[in-house]
């Protein structure tokens, strides 16, 4: 119809075919169909080659997998209209169509007058009229609508125009003849065979005695109407099939509620599929229909729309279908409302996913809020859809102010190990369709511009088409774990109490320096002097705080670029990159000078140190430590004599400076034990020896908190056994010194007993030293002869008597009696 193939029809628009008021009305009456379900125009539409034609169309609309399309038919009526224009002007001007040459205008005659009445045989003049009558005028459109010739057909009997259906023609003129007149439509053939439609008016001519003479009449050619009116029909036809077996629930109802069109879907919706309910009422049908419908009815009959996307319909049985419907009215040809369209589908499937996807999505809301993680989904154009309470939190942004922005509005996130920006990370995602890692990345919210370390994860939301739909970021706050790691790997490899490298430190860090470019490399040992002796004399804070002071001076000595280690206890391995031997020995003097220069109480800080330097990266470096030691060692031993023997005796002042008492009570100590020498007629060297351990003997003291010291009541069990351990810390402390190696022996028996239940070792008999039990004798005499805060002092005489009353379990007998004989008495 229109000269173009199917091929370009796909590719274009109905603004190609029409134009002006016709484009305007197709436009109106395809809206029309989409809101009522229905619609009819005539336009005129321009075909491939130009021309234009008159087109009437049909419309309804088609649902299609959920998809609303328009279908329509088109039905070309251009020669048909005119056709009818002719028509209409023969009736009205029937007196003049020969005046104006209507096209089929004719006359016929018969040879001579016939009298038509009901007493003659009418078949038998029939025949005559039949095979006498002749054409005596026809215009040419007459002509060309047979395609005959004029002289051929000014011959022509009527017995020779109706050969091919002579029966048809017959009965036509019979009723001609009877009423004056008659309106025919009829099949014909032209002169080549061709079937032809004509339509025409035919009116006898009558003599003035009344006798019929002739007939003119007026016809029309409409065989282009005929196939128009039958294309026409076919498209109502198609139509209703449509609506019927749309799959929707379609109802169409003419003003008086009549059904004229109905789909099968809207039948088997509403359990009348088995009725033929066509042309009867909508409210027969359904009489009890609530009054809900029949106003929604009434308003489209005004021209007013109603529908919902989902209507609960609640059937006699109780239970509940849920409807999509609209009702619209529909218009005739001059826009006047024809009736109403009803439009219903049930969504009960659609109706149960949608509550399942909004508890689904209620589940994810509440999930997404719960978890601990910042959760943000964005679609493909990274406009935000989900921004829980974690991400309000870390971004500073409220989840209605983010409401139509996208994710790079509102922060973004640098990888700094790849140096990629959240721009560049989102495009990877989506290209690679990978879940991108956001390790050691930075979050900088555009709220306030925070920068905050995060960890997690990009992911792409894919469809089963492995299309992008989006991406979700989920991330989490990891500055308290940084900080945790920060402070993991800084215990790693540092040292708690000085914040020197540790040892694993060390190791790992000469393995990186032995390089060409670090030769030289000096490995200096150190070790403190005294430290252990002042661990057990005053305690490990006090040890604590030289160690804290002998790092500070080796920071402030030492270079930049040397690594300081303590690699536990009192030693130190200070790496040295890039110099040499000699610039060592200047560095180790430097460090032994500002040691001295410190103090801490009494005490002067000092370190003995060695060192070792390598020249070739191959060298051992383990080997190059154990000559440092070596070195260090050899230095200690000629360094460390002076400094322990001031150590002790800074111990001793201590002690005496602390506790007055214990001072007194050292130096009686020390002249009794003196004095029992004497009398056992021992050597001055061993009696100097003697007199110097009573002196010491309680130098373990140091150690004793001076509130257990000094108690005046009764020791707890925990206090008496603090107490107890100060032989033991006599001993550590004297150890620390050749010279005092002796009398730290008897400084540590002095409590126990003859009888071996004394402490700490439970040693009994002669397996204590002389001088340990003559220290014990001395120390009891004079503990029990002095005043002390818990009980008064005793006589001489009762001291002798306790004396002698433990002497053979807790003293040494024979010790006993010289003591007192020789000792006490004298």
């Amino acid at each position: 119809m229109t000269g173009y193939s199917s091929e370009e029809l796909r590719t274009m628009t109905i603004d190609k075919w029409f134009d002006g008021e016709d484009l305007v009305r197709v436009n109106e009456a395809i809206k029309e169909v989409f809101e009522m379900g229905y619609a009819e125009v005539e336009a005129n539409l321009t075909l491939k080659n130009k021309e234009r034609i008159l087109v009437r169309s049909n419309g309804v609309p088609l649902n299609i997998d959920g998809k609303t399309y328009f279908a329509g038919v088109g039905v070309n009526i251009t020669e048909q209209e005119k056709d009818r224009i002719e028509l209409r002007k023969s009736k009205n001007l029937l007196e003049k169509f020969f005046e104006q040459a209507l096209s089929g205008s004719f006359y016929m005659m018969i040879d001579k007058p016939v009298e038509w009445n009901d007493s003659i045989d009418k078949e038998k003049m029939l025949d005559y009229i039949f095979s006498h009558q002749r054409v005596v005028k026809a215009n040419q459109a007459l002509l060309d609508q047979y395609g005959f010739k004029k002289e051929d057909f000014f011959s022509l009997t009527p017995n020779e125009m109706f050969a091919h259906d002579i029966i048809q023609g017959r009965r036509a003129w019979k009723e001609m003849l009877d009423n004056g007149h008659v309106h025919l439509i009829t099949e014909e053939k032209d002169v080549s065979g061709k079937d032809i439609y004509i339509e025409g008016d035919y009116i006898c001519i009558y003599n003035e005695k009344g006798q019929v003479i002739g007939h003119y009449g007026n016809q029309q050619d409409i065989t282009s109407r005929v196939e128009a009116d039958r294309k026409l029909n076919h498209s109502y036809k198609l139509m209703s099939y449509l609506i019927e077996h749309s799959n929707s629930g379609i109802a169409v109802h003419d003003l008086e509620m009549n059904y004229i069109y109905v789909s099968n879907h809207y039948l088997e919706q509403y359990g009348i599929k088995d009725q033929d309910i066509i042309g009867k009422n909508h409210y027969d049908v359904f009489p009890d229909l609530p009054q809900k419908w029949r106003d929604v009815h009434q308003l489209a009959m005004k021209g007013i729309v109603s529908k919902a996307d989902d209507d609960p319909y609640y059937h006699d049985d109780g239970t509940i279908d849920w409807t999509r419907w609209e009702c619209r009215p529909w218009y005739l040809d001059k826009g006047e409302i024809g009736g109403i369209v009803i439009y219903t589908e049930l969504v009960n499937e659609r109706k149960k996913l949608e509550l399942a996807l909004l508890h689904e999505k209620e589940m994810l809301e509440t999930t997404l809020i719960s978890v601990g993680d910042a959760v943000i989904s964005c679609d493909d154009k990274g406009k935000i859809l989900i921004f829980n309470r974690v991400a309000e939190d870390l971004t500073a942004w409220k989840r209605l102010d983010v409401v139509n922005r996208t994710i790079f509005e509102v922060l973004n996130i640098e990888d700094v190990a790849e140096k990629k920006n959240l721009v560049a990370i989102m495009e990877l995602v989506k290209n690679n369709k990978k879940i991108y890692d956001l390790n050691d990345s930075i979050l900088i919210s555009h709220k306030d511009m925070k920068k905050l370390p995060i960890d997690g994860h990009i992911a792409p939301i894919i469809d089963k088409n492995n299309y992008i739909l989006g991406t979700v970021l989920i991330f989490r706050d990891v500055t308290l774990m940084k900080q945790r790691q920060e402070e993991i790997e800084y215990a790693n490899y540092h040292d708690p109490l000085t914040g020197l490298y540790n040892f694993r430190f060390y190791e790992k860090e000469i393995k990186e320096l032995k390089t060409n470019k670090n030769m030289p490399i000096t490995i200096v040992m150190g070790d403190i002097n005294g430290l252990k002796l002042i661990n057990d004399a005053f305690g490990h804070n006090v040890g604590d705080e030289l160690l804290i002071r002998t790092a500070h001076v080796l920071h402030k000595v030492c270079r930049k670029k040397d690594i300081i280690v303590r690699i536990g206890g009192d030693e130190f391995i200070i790496l040295m990159p890039k110099t040499t031997e000699k610039e060592a020995e200047c560095l180790v003097q430097k460090i032994k000078e500002a040691m001295k220069k410190e103090k801490i109480g009494a005490f002067t800080l000092s370190i003995s140190l060695g060192y070792e330097t390598i020249y070739n990266q191959d060298e051992n470096h383990q080997e190059a430590l154990t000559r440092a030691e070596n070195h260090m060692y050899r230095h200690k031993i000629s360094e460390n004599i002076s400094p322990r023997n001031k150590t002790i005796s800074i111990v001793m002042n201590s002690l005496f400076e602390k506790n007055n008492r214990e001072m007194l009570h050292s130096g009686r100590v020390s002249e009794l034990s003196v004095s029992l020498a004497k009398a056992l007629g021992w050597s001055e060297d061993k009696i100097n020896e003697l007199k110097t351990s009573g002196l010491m003997h309680d130098i373990g003291k140091i150690g004793i908190d001076e509130s257990i010291l000094n108690k005046t009541g009764k020791l707890t069990e925990e206090e008496w056994r603090i107490v107890k351990s100060h032989p033991e810390i006599g001993f550590r402390i004297l150890s620390t010194a050749n010279e005092f190696s002796e009398i730290a022996r008897y400084v540590l028996e002095h409590h126990e007993r003859w009888d071996g239940k004394g402490y700490p070792r439970g040693i009994k008999g002669d397996e204590i030293s002389i001088q340990g039990r003559i220290l014990a004798i001395a120390d009891a005499f004079d503990a029990i002869t002095a005043d002390r805060t818990y009980r008064k002092k005793m006589s001489v005489t009762e001291a002798i008597e306790e004396i002698r009353r433990n002497s053979g379990t807790q003293f040494d007998p024979q010790l006993v009696e010289v003591f007192i004989n020789e000792v006490i008495k004298k």
